[in-house]
């Protein structure tokens, strides 16, 4: 069973944590049990990565560099936003830890090369052992529904019509969403894959998820071709397909995939969160929830999220990929966004254990896990 640490270092432009303040939490932790991978990102410090690359390598520990690819690289390069059904700029959400969840378009050929081209400038010359790409998707309904109705701009159009899919067709389904049985005439969830009742809206996901693949399957080939190893970051798989997410496919280039499994977390990427998302921008009324709960087979009144629909949906990813599933688990505590503690951290772990997951992602950031969370992991793996 691997366990791997996810530590965020700072944004781009802000002040980095120190070196001191990351020993403070790393070495109690390798000092007890056996820690295979560390996770950093995103500050561009130099010296910072190149001190944590040495403490790391003298214990035999590989060290991924953490890469935002379709968010927050506008701090250093200058993207080009999705687009929505409506001509807007769209996709901007801001999270208090100081993630900055503004979405750019994965078909603009100047946003892929936005990535390579931070990673050469600012990290090419460090010698991480691998890459973990994040933000490997569109925005998702916690940038509301137009966030979701993206992307239109020239680039995805050309795209569009190449399929002989006409985004114009598309005003109609629109306009009747919310009067639908439930979220965009859902009538069958199997293994991250949604059926929807309007063949239109089957085709839309399909081509974003396609336009998303080719993307990401061309920044893989880079790196791969640099002998670098690969993870990605993914939703869970009932909100990976909203935000073209074809997991099974992104996989074929990646070295392990970390499914977001937060069950605590009242944020992006959090399973109530999005879930919630979900609901509140696709339907008006409470028949309408209940129909799509029974869709996806989860029980709302489990709480903080119903821990065996979680399990089945690891369960499911772990059969439907032929790379490693770690299941990202949050340990770090924040304020009314993650209210994490030692029986929820001990909880999920043993139910996702049984899903034969090969692993685990301690996450979001170590640097704000309370020591008795620390302490609860430790307990657990020694």
């Amino acid at each position: 069973m691997k366990i791997i640490l996810q530590i965020f270092s700072g944004s781009f432009t802000e002040k980095p944590a120190s070196f001191e303040s990351i020993l403070q939490k790393l070495e109690p932790i390798l000092s007890r049990i056996r820690i295979s991978t560390v996770i950093m990102g995103m500050s561009v410090e130099r010296e910072l990565y190149e001190k944590v690359r040495d403490y790391l390598f003298q214990r035999g520990i590989e060290f991924y560099l953490w890469l935002p690819v379709f968010a927050e690289l506008d701090e250093l390069k200058k993207g080009y936003p999705l687009v929505d059904y409506q001509g807007k700029d769209k996709g901007d959400y801001q999270l208090a830890e100081r993630e900055d969840f503004t979405f750019y378009c994965p078909n603009h050929p100047q946003n892929v090369f936005n990535v390579l081209r931070v990673f050469e400038e600012h990290y090419s010359s460090i010698g991480f052992t691998g890459v973990f790409l994040d933000k490997i998707r569109y925005s998702s309904f916690a940038n509301g529904l137009n966030g979701v109705l993206t992307c239109f701009c020239p680039f995805c159009q050309i795209k569009y019509r190449e399929a002989n899919f006409d985004p114009k067709d598309l005003e109609s389904s629109i306009n009747t969403l919310r009067q639908k049985q439930s979220p965009f005439g859902a009538i069958a969830y199997h293994q991250g894959r949604y059926t929807f009742d309007d063949d239109r809206w089957n085709r839309f996901f399909h081509l974003k998820s396609q336009i998303i693949t080719d993307a990401v399957t061309g920044i893989c080939q880079f790196f791969k071709e640099r002998n670098y190893k690969i993870g990605l970051d993914v939703f869970a798989p009932f909100g990976s397909h909203f935000v073209g997410q074809d997991i099974p496919a992104l996989s074929a280039f990646a070295d392990f995939v970390k499914p977001m499994m937060y069950r605590m977390t009242n944020a992006p990427a959090g399973l109530p969160f999005e879930l919630d998302a979900i609901l509140q921008e696709s339907t008006s009324n409470e028949a309408q929830k209940q129909a799509f709960y029974k869709i996806l087979g989860f029980n709302p009144d489990k709480h903080p999220f119903d821990l065996d629909f979680s399990v089945k949906e690891l369960k499911d990813l772990v059969q439907n990929v032929n790379i490693p599933v770690y299941a990202g688990v949050e340990i770090n505590r924040a304020q009314r966004i993650a209210e994490v503690t030692p029986p929820y951290i001990e909880e999920t772990i043993n139910a996702y254990s049984q899903a034969d997951v090969k692993g685990f992602v301690l996450s979001w950031n170590l640097l704000n896990a309370p020591q008795e969370n620390i302490e609860q992991i430790i307990k657990m793996f020694n």
